[in-house]
């Protein structure tokens, strides 16, 4: 299994907030905001995949170490700004663009459940894929949507309301070259929201 956590934002709204640490590494109840993620994703025998900036690495190269001696963590190092969350994971291509499971995570969050349920129900049920969602009554545009049929995702939307399930962030494909395959398909297509 790999878990793939992008982090190369630039990190601007924290930094005009008055944080010096890149987001990812900011103290959230006494650890690194990252550290919590990686906890709460745990699952048995997972390589955690995590793309940030190069100079953030540098920066926090004592956390970073930390992190490889405590996790099955590799870092990869970018020195620009994508043009949005799937181009990010695609620098993981070479890792994940196989059989094995995919889960893509945001950095800044964390979930309460087990994240093993979430995945062995996909499994069991021989999903292609999953997306941990929310219901959202009042439709917010600030999230991305899931369209449901016979309780299968049939399309999903950013910043588009197309029904009350809400994404988490929380992406699991069965295989990873389904992601590679899918996001190389959307660039092609430009098929973009915001220009990402």
């Amino acid at each position: 299994m790999n878990i793939v956590i992008p982090m190369a934002g630039l990190g601007s709204r924290f930094a005009k907030a008055g944080f010096d640490k890149p987001k990812p590494f900011i103290d959230v109840l006494d650890k690194p905001m990252i550290v919590r993620v990686l906890e709460n994703l745990k699952y048995k025998d997972a390589r955690y995949i995590l793309i940030a900036r190069k100079e953030h690495l540098t920066k926090e190269k004592k956390l970073v170490d930390e992190i490889k001696n405590n996790f099955n963590v590799e870092f990869i190092p970018i020195d620009k700004l994508t043009e949005g969350t799937a181009c990010t994971v695609l620098y993981a291509r070479k890792y994940i663009n196989n059989d094995m499971p995919l889960m893509i995570a945001n950095s800044d969050q964390i979930v309460d459940i087990n994240i093993a349920d979430f995945i062995n129900d996909s499994f069991k049920r021989g999903l292609d894929g999953s997306i941990l969602t929310f219901i959202d009554k009042e439709k917010n545009p600030k999230w991305s949507f899931a369209k449901l049929n016979n309780d299968l995702v049939v399309e999903v939307k950013e910043k588009e309301a197309i029904s009350e399930f809400a994404t988490v962030g929380i992406y699991f494909f069965n295989k990873g070259k389904i992601f590679v395959e899918s996001a190389i398909d959307m660039i092609i297509e430009n098929d973009r929201v915001n220009n990402e």
